[in-house]
C-alpha cells in the first residue's frame, strides 16, 4: 500500500465537520461522505468519484455565484 495514502479526509469549520471516506473494496459508490453538524443530526451518503466531482464544482459554483 502507498504509504502517502490516507483513506479519510476530513474537512472543519466552524459549525460542522465533512469526513470523506474511500474504500477502494468498493467499485460503485467508492467514497463516503459524511457531514456532522455540531447541534444537529449527521448525514452521510455514498458517492461515485464522479458525483463527488459535480458535489465539488456545484459548491464552487454556488460560491462563486451568491
Amino acid at each position: 500500500m502507498n504509504d502517502r495514502f490516507n483513506p479519510t479526509q476530513t474537512i472543519i469549520f466552524e459549525d460542522s465537520i465533512i469526513d470523506i471516506q474511500y474504500n477502494p473494496l468498493l467499485t460503485k459508490q467508492p467514497y463516503l461522505v459524511k457531514l456532522h453538524g455540531y447541534i444537529s443530526d449527521q448525514y452521510e451518503t455514498r458517492m461515485s468519484r464522479e458525483e463527488l466531482k459535480q458535489l465539488a464544482e456545484f459548491i464552487n459554483w454556488y460560491l462563486e455565484n451568491n
